[in-house]
């Protein structure tokens, strides 16, 4: 089991540089902070809200970021032969994420594809986000550290929700053409609750339960 994982880790790792640069890339306008191009322009009236676009460059300068430090954080090298590199980069992970990203989606879900479904999903997601990351944080300063490596790995399956969110976007609305708002939003549901499924039953299965 544990060889599997590793074999899964070394795959998704050049999948997930690759779709986090690709998002960086659709998205340099943002990071030119510009208004008038790009997602914003495609919301409606919502996208012309500072609050909104407040949220939305909040969002796109941490995700990014968040993406690409947590993966290196289930490294056991790191984790054993560069203690004080992870413990300094995942203070930085849950900033972001607590301060940044998850605060950031949560003012996106307001605007999003899909209907109430795709906001809804989209609200849950960035509470959990924070609230798995927030209790990750606070577990390691009490020395559990089971629990703490349970709810990093629950808080990067939902920042995963970024690259996974891609993906069903490409199978469903590219490989099968199909690009109403109900595929938005089943592809928002898609991106982060089987990844936390799945981190569930592989959790049990090495415990044994």
């Amino acid at each position: 089991m544990k060889q599997l994982g590793n074999v899964v880790w070394w795959l998704l790792l050049p999948v997930t540089a690759i779709i986090a640069v690709w998002i960086a890339l659709r998205n340099l306008d943002a990071f030119a902070l510009r208004t008038d191009t790009g997602y914003l322009t495609t919301v409606g009236d919502i996208g012309h809200a500072a609050w909104f676009r407040a949220g939305f460059f909040l969002h796109v300068f941490t995700a990014i970021p968040v993406v690409l430090l947590g993966w290196g954080q289930f490294s056991t090298w790191m984790q054993q032969k560069h203690p004080r590199w992870h413990r300094g980069i995942g203070k930085v992970y849950v900033g972001l994420v607590l301060f940044g990203a998850a605060p950031g989606g949560l003012v996106l879900a307001m605007g999003a594809a899909g209907g109430w479904s795709g906001k809804v999903c989209f609200v849950i997601m960035s509470l959990l986000w924070g609230f798995f990351t927030l209790r990750a944080w606070l577990r390691i300063r009490q020395r559990n550290i089971h629990g703490h490596q349970a709810d990093m790995q629950r808080s990067y399956a939902l920042s995963f929700a970024a690259i996974s969110l891609r993906i069903w976007m490409f199978l469903i609305g590219g490989l099968f053409a199909w690009r109403t708002p109900e595929a938005y939003a089943l592809c928002a549901w898609l991106c982060w609750v089987p990844n936390l499924v799945l981190l569930e039953i592989s959790r049990r299965m090495k415990n044994g339960k």
